[in-house]
């Protein structure tokens, strides 16, 4: 089954939009209880991801009593992200009341601790993050919020998140984030026909048409997007009964209301 994804975007206290990754702050934890109904988002969505990309240690708690208080307001999967260094930091994670964990940086400058991660919770429970930038006609990596590329190209990194044993792969264009112009899809001549995890694609989703025309492609399990304007409204609950209209096998949701 494909899935809707949306991402919550966590930065020294204040909840962000990116684009190209360059951040603006749209407001704190009581704007996001404010604005979104959380019982209801389950409705529209398939998942949910919070990553934390505060500068700092400062914000962690703060961070913290958002995973439990989100887990208790909202039943889908949530994806927790950011600041993972540790197997300890996981473990926090996971007790607090993730279903997954999105790792980056981590899976680069220290992959044993993500062995360790995925030894201790197995691969399903781990979702690998990689952010790409198209420069001279070569797919680049990028770690650290997209501020060091590495010495991987993007085909080799992908393999090498494989081996490393990730359940998932989620691949983020700095190019297009944020822009609402669309996905990369040049990234999935990387991805083999039979590729053996889920892919999902992240940056640039902006309009329905998007979500049909990525969700139909045969690679692509899953578009996650944290484009606010995607759930004003019922727009994400018409969103998903086109992609059912057209064919898209996605899970269908019976109960009808507005979701914000």
């Amino acid at each position: 089954m494909k899935r809707i994804i949306f991402t919550f975007l966590f930065c020294n206290g204040k909840f962000i939009l990116s684009r190209n990754f360059f951040r603006q702050n749209i407001g704190d934890h009581k704007w996001l209880f404010n604005n979104y109904n959380l019982e209801k988002v389950a409705f529209g969505l398939d998942e949910i991801m919070l990553i934390n990309i505060s500068s700092n240690s400062n914000y962690d708690n703060e961070f913290n009593e958002l995973i439990e208080k989100i887990t208790k307001n909202c039943f889908i999967p949530l994806t927790v992200g950011g600041r993972i260094k540790t197997l300890s930091c996981a473990e926090n994670y996971f007790k607090l009341g993730a279903d997954k964990l999105l790792i980056n940086t981590l899976n680069y400058i220290n992959p044993n601790v993500t062995k360790e991660i995925i030894s201790t919770y197995g691969s399903q429970a781990i979702m690998g993050c990689v952010d790409f930038k198209l420069e001279q006609n070569v797919h680049n990596v990028y770690i650290n919020n997209a501020k060091t590329k590495i010495d991987y190209k993007l085909s080799d990194y992908i393999h090498y998140l494989l081996e490393l044993g990730i359940g998932e792969i989620l691949l983020q264009s700095i190019d297009n984030d944020g822009t609402g112009n669309g996905l990369d899809f040049s990234v999935l001549e990387f991805i083999p026909t039979q590729f053996p995890i889920p892919v999902i694609l992240m940056g640039g989703i902006g309009k329905t048409e998007h979500f049909l025309s990525s969700l139909q492609n045969k690679k692509i399990d899953a578009v996650s997007t944290a484009n606010i304007l995607n759930f004003i409204g019922s727009s994400i609950l018409n969103v998903r009964k086109n992609l059912i209209n057209e064919g898209v096998s996605i899970p269908e949701f019976n109960k009808k209301f507005d979701l914000f």
